[in-house]
C-alpha cells in the first residue's frame, strides 16, 4: 500500500485525491519544472497513474506544461490563493497564539501589522510582573531603531531598505541607536542568519526588546511579535531565553497564512551596543 507522510508526519493510507495534491505539491514545490519522469521517481507512483493525474489537473487549470513538457503551477492556483487571501484576517489568526505565548514569556508582548512603511500596533498584552514598560511607540521611531522594525528591514530586498530609510543622518533616540547604513547593516544580516532581532536601549533607554518577523506566502514581512523588558529586571542573556517560543509563534502565524517558517537560526544573536556602557561592540556577538 503505497504510504506517505507529507501532510502529517507518519505513514498512512492515502486516497486518489491524497495521491493527486501530493504531486500537485512536488510540481508547487520543485526548483526546476519536472518532467513527466521526475515525478514518477518523486510520487513512487506508476507512469500511467501519475499521468492520468496529471491530466485531470490540467484540465482543472491547476497544472500547465511549458514547451519542453515540464509541468509549472497553474494560474487556476492564483484564482483560488486570492479568494483565500480575501478571506484572511491576519489579526485573528494571530491573537489565539499571541495570547498563548504571553503564558510562556515575561514582559510586554505587541503584534504589529507591517503596511504603508509602517508598523501598526493591532495588538498588546501587558506584562503580569509588577514592574512594567512602555516603549516610545512603534508608530513615532525610526524602523532602524527597534527590534519589531530591524525585524522587518531584514527580510525586505536591500533596495527597499535603502528606500524607506533614506541616506541619514537618522534620529539617535539613545547613545545606543544605530546611526550608519554600515552598522545598519551588519545588524539585518544577523537579524536574517538568526530569524530575531534585538533592541538593546536603542529607542529608549531602560527599555530591551526582542522581534520576530511574520511573513506572508511572498516570503516578505507582514507582521512581527515582540516582547518589551526593563533593563533593570532583564539582561540581554535572559532576554533571548524567549526566543524559541517566540520564533515558533512567528512560525505558526506565518504557515497560517501561507509564509514559510523564520530563517534557520545557526548562530546567537547579540545586541550591537554593550549592556553597560552604551558603547559599540567589536566582537562576534554584536
Amino acid at each position: 500500500m503505497w504510504t506517505s507522510g507529507r501532510r502529517n508526519g507518519y505513514a498512512r493510507q492515502v486516497t486518489a485525491n491524497d495521491k493527486a495534491f501530493d504531486l500537485l505539491d512536488f510540481i508547487v514545490d520543485a526548483k526546476e519544472p519536472p518532467g513527466l519522469t521526475q515525478l514518477v521517481q518523486m510520487s513512487a507512483l506508476k507512469k500511467a497513474t501519475v499521468r492520468r493525474l496529471l491530466l485531470g489537473h490540467m484540465r482543472q487549470g491547476f497544472v500547465r506544461q511549458d514547451s519542453q513538457k515540464r509541468y509549472l503551477p497553474g494560474l487556476r492556483l492564483l484564482d483560488m490563493a486570492a479568494v483565500a487571501f480575501d478571506s484572511l484576517d491576519l489579526v485573528s489568526e494571530a491573537r489565539e497564539v499571541v495570547e498563548g505565548l504571553s503564558d510562556q514569556v515575561p514582559g510586554t508582548l505587541t503584534f504589529a501589522v507591517y503596511a504603508d512603511r509602517h508598523l501598526h500596533v493591532a495588538l498588546s498584552l501587558a506584562s503580569s510582573d509588577p514592574y512594567r514598560v512602555a516603549g516610545r511607540g512603534l508608530g513615532s521611531t525610526g524602523l532602524y531603531a527597534t527590534a519589531a522594525g530591524k525585524a522587518v528591514l531584514a527580510f525586505l530586498p536591500p533596495p527597499d531598505v535603502g528606500w524607506l530609510l533614506g541616506p541619514g543622518p537618522w534620529t539617535r533616540y539613545t547613545p545606543n541607536t544605530i546611526g550608519d547604513v554600515d552598522s545598519l547593516a551588519h545588524d539585518l544580516t544577523q537579524v536574517a542568519q538568526c530569524g530575531y532581532a534585538l533592541n538593546n536601549e536603542e529607542s529608549r533607554l531602560g527599555l530591551r526588546c526582542l522581534a520576530v518577523p511574520i511573513r506572508g506566502h511572498l516570503g516578505r514581512p507582514v507582521a512581527v511579535i515582540s516582547i518589551s523588558v526593563a533593563t533593570s529586571q532583564t539582561s540581554v542573556e535572559d532576554l533571548r531565553q524567549a526566543t524559541e517560543p517566540m520564533l515558533f509563534a512567528a512560525d505558526t502565524i506565518s504557515a497560517r497564512i501561507g509564509g514559510p517558517p523564520a530563517t534557520l537560526r545557526t548562530i546567537p544573536l547579540g545586541s550591537a551596543r554593550d549592556e553597560d556602557d552604551g558603547t559599540i561592540q567589536t566582537s562576534n556577538d554584536q
